[in-house]
């Protein structure tokens, strides 16, 4: 693989990595904003589901035997099996499993769950749940208020993972071209700055050119940008096998990203304009 293919595989692989990463937001973005959009007391079932169900309920209940519940329908069945202090904003919630029957008619129910009164006279407030039944699950995600329920049929937070394999595949794929771009552009006496530190008077900066490659302390070498144009002059101060630390003028420009080639310059050679 020559230098000009691997530059031009890791630019496509970066756009398709940065591609795969809008997709799972945009899906976490729909499975939030549809969370909010929901209301609690909203259910959406099939016949013969048995779902989860929770609500807020009055201090005074201190067990499942404290609260009752009414259905418009005997094919909805209510099993309150917890009582509990809310998780993040306190007060108490109730945690049961509402039973959908086999026979149930769809469309819109109501399920009523209040605290049971002491006094018969004076009854207590009830919450009312809307319990939506569809007759077939594709006519549920179809009125889901998720858009990505709605168009490929899966949930939001199904549909943000799906693009993980290829993020981590991508990316794995970069850091392998990364590094064969930085052996083959060593073999040619290039390298990218990976490291720029202002000190005092000056700009200390990293690259991976080393003895190896013909670069030891004192020689100055060439900065170029992106577009190939000389900004600066780095001056080598420390040198291993296959990378130095050089010193460049506080008034150049260097940015990490910038190459240094090797090729000893004059000392104090100024960007070409």
């Amino acid at each position: 693989m020559t230098l000009t293919q691997a530059h031009f595989l890791r630019t496509w692989l970066g756009r398709f990595g940065a591609l795969c990463c809008l997709l799972a937001l945009g899906a976490v973005l729909d499975g939030i904003i549809t969370k909010f959009r929901e209301p609690f007391n909203v259910l959406a079932v099939l016949p013969g589901e048995s779902p989860a169900i929770n609500g807020p309920t009055a201090e005074q209940v201190k067990s499942p035997a404290d609260l009752e519940w009414l259905a418009d329908t005997p094919e909805l069945t209510l099993t309150v099996e917890k009582v509990h202090s809310g998780y993040f904003l306190g007060g108490r919630m109730w945690q049961g499993t509402l039973k959908v029957g086999q026979g149930i008619a769809p469309g819109k129910h109501v399920l009523a769950v209040r605290p049971r009164p002491v006094d018969p006279a004076a009854p207590t407030e009830a919450v009312l749940y809307r319990i939506n039944v569809y007759a077939t699950d594709a006519a549920r995600k179809a009125a889901s208020l998720s858009l990505v329920e709605r168009r490929l049929g899966l949930s939001p937070w199904w549909a943000a993972l799906m693009p993980l394999p290829g993020i981590l595949l991508t990316f794995g794929l970069i850091f392998l071209l990364s590094w064969r771009i930085e052996a083959l552009m060593a073999a040619e006496g290039v390298s990218e700055i990976y490291r720029v530190t202002r000190k005092e008077g000056y700009l200390e900066v990293g690259f991976g050119l080393g003895t190896a490659h013909g670069v030891h302390p004192g020689d100055f070498l060439p900065v170029f940008d992106p577009e190939g144009r000389q900004t600066a002059t780095v001056e080598v101060q420390e040198a291993g096998a296959t990378d130095a630390v050089g010193r460049v003028g506080a008034g150049e420009l260097v940015q990490p990203g910038f190459v240094v080639r090797a090729g000893r310059t004059l000392p104090g050679s100024h960007p070409a304009s």
